[in-house]
């Protein structure tokens, strides 16, 4: 795996047309989103891109704060969920943004190389608490067969009330689906293999 520094250079454009874009070089909220994230060191290469459309720019902003920083659901479990589905489908890209946000979360390298060879990682992975294991049994289901079995959904439930179990669904549904369909059709893949 390779942290942030040791990523190859992009290029300006990802497709013809689509600029990675700046504070500079966009207006109103546009603007000062990135200039924000870029003060942070947070202004990732889907952002900049996603920012040529500025009617869709902050609703992809406020659903990715929502889930990283407003949610019920623990960011450990929240990172585990994210790590396990980028290396399950290979996005290499989420994997890689994600290693940095995990390691603050509490997930070791070795969790993450377990993850990154895991087809069932509730099954291979002692250092997993019981909150872990059922999230990843959730996600895992939702990647298998699109539903959410209910004993799962009791559990979540139980530990994080509907709002938590719900945002184990969000994660999914965000980190699982939406999220690597725009990386793969933009073109943001590293052009070396993460695994």
């Amino acid at each position: 795996m390779t942290d942030r520094a040791e990523q190859p250079a992009v290029s300006a454009e990802v497709l013809p047309g689509l600029p990675l874009r700046t504070s500079a070089d966009t207006d109103g909220d546009v603007s000062r989103v990135l200039s924000k994230l870029e003060r942070g060191g947070l202004d990732l290469r889907i952002l900049r891109t996603i920012a040529n459309s500025p009617n869709c720019f902050r609703p992809f902003i406020l659903m990715s704060d929502a889930l990283n920083n407003r949610a019920v659901l623990p960011a450990r479990c929240r990172e585990l969920a994210i790590l396990w589905l980028a290396a399950r489908d290979r996005v290499g890209y989420e994997w890689e943004e994600h290693i940095s946000m995990s390691s603050n979360a509490g997930v070791t390298e070795e969790e993450r190389d377990a993850l990154a060879g895991s087809r069932d990682p509730v099954e291979s992975m002692d250092s997993l608490s019981d909150a872990d294991r059922v999230v990843l049994r959730a996600v895992k289901d939702l990647a298998d067969s699109g539903r959410m079995d209910v004993a799962t959904w009791n559990s979540l439930s139980e530990l994080w009330g509907v709002a938590g179990a719900l945002d184990v669904l969000f994660v999914f549904c965000w980190w699982g689906k939406f999220v690597p369909a725009a990386i793969r059709a933009i073109g943001l893949e590293p052009s070396a293999p993460v695994w």
